[in-house]
C-alpha cells in the first residue's frame, strides 16, 4: 500500500505544483494517475521516490519513506521514469541492476532470472548490446525488465506505454495484471483515458495542483470525470454482453 498524506510540492515560494494531495494506492490494485500535461503527475511519483523535497507524508504500509535509507527504499519501491537514461552497459548488465538493493553478488539463479526477464520483453537477441544503441521502445523494455527484477512491493510507472508498439502494449497490460495479482501496489501515469478506465482498479485525477477525483472507474464514469476534467466525448460499443467505453477529444 502506498499512502499520500497532505503532500505539497513547491518550486520556490511562488509556484505550488501539488497541494495537499491525499489518497491511497492499495495493495493488489492498479491505480492510474490522470491529469493534463504539467499538472504534477510525474512530480508526485518523484516525491514518492524521495527525489524532490515535499511536505506531508508518504507511507509504504505505514512506514514513512523519508525515514529510510536509499537501499531500504529500493527494496520497497521502484520506478520506471518517463525519460530514460541510455547507459553504455549491456542490456543484460542493466537488467541485473535490479538486484542492487538486494544483493552485491549474483549467482547462477539470479542471472537465470535476469535472462528470463529479458526474454519476457522479447530482447534476448539484444542481451549483449549496449543500451545506448537501442531505440526508445527497446530501452523502455530494458528498464521495465530491470524494474521487474527489482521486484518491489510498490511499482511506479510514468507514462510507460509512450514508446511501445500496440502489440507489446497488450502484453505490458498483461504483465501489470500479473503483478497486481501477486499483491503489488501499482501506480502509473497515463494519458489515454479509455485505457486507464479499462485497466485500473482506481483512478486519481490531478487538476489545478489538487486532487480532483479519486475512485473506481465506475465512479469516474458515473460522475462524468472524462467529460468534466478532460473535455472528452464518450462513445460506447457492445462486445457481447459487455459495454466498452471510448473517449475522444
Amino acid at each position: 500500500m502506498l499512502e499520500f498524506s497532505n503532500v505539497t510540492v513547491q518550486y520556490g515560494k511562488a509556484r505550488t505544483v501539488l497541494r495537499d494531495i491525499s489518497f491511497t494506492a492499495g495493495s493488489g490494485e492498479i491505480t492510474v494517475l490522470l491529469g493534463q500535461n504539467g499538472c504534477g503527475k510525474s512530480t508526485l511519483l518523484r516525491a514518492a521516490m524521495q527525489e524532490i523535497p515535499c511536505t506531508g507524508k508518504i507511507f509504504c504500509d505505514k512506514t514513512d519513506l523519508s525515514a529510510l535509507s536509499a537501499a531500504s527504499r529500493g527494496r520497497l519501491i521502484s520506478m520506471l521514469p518517463q525519460h530514460l537514461p541510455a547507459p553504455t552497459l549491456t542490456v543484460r548488465e542493466t537488467v541485473a541492476l535490479g538486484y542492487a538493493p538486494h544483493a552485491t553478488r549474483l549467482g547462477a539463479s539470479e542471472w537465470a532470472r535476469v535472462d528470463e526477464r529479458i526474454a519476457e520483453m522479447g530482447l534476448s537477441a539484444l542481451a549483449d548490446r549496449p543500451v545506448c544503441t537501442l531505440s526508445g521502445g527497446e530501452r523502455q523494455k530494458v528498464f521495465l525488465a530491470m524494474l521487474l527484477t527489482q521486484d518491489t512491493p510498490i511499482l511506479l510507472l510514468d507514462e510507460p506505454t509512450t514508446y511501445m508498439d500496440l502489440s507489446f502494449t497488450a502484453h505490458f497490460f498483461d504483465i501489470l495484471g500479473r503483478e497486481r495479482n501477486r499483491g503489488k501496489t501499482i501506480l502509473l501515469v497515463m494519458h489515454d483515458v479509455s485505457d486507464a478506465l479499462r485497466i485500473a482498479d482506481r483512478v486519481a485525477v490531478i487538476r489545478d495542483a489538487a486532487l480532483a477525483f479519486c475512485g473506481t472507474p465506475r465512479e469516474a464514469l458515473e460522475q462524468n470525470v472524462p467529460e468534466n476534467s478532460f473535455g472528452l466525448t464518450r462513445y460506447t460499443a457492445k462486445r457481447g454482453e459487455k459495454t466498452v467505453y471510448f473517449f475522444k477529444a
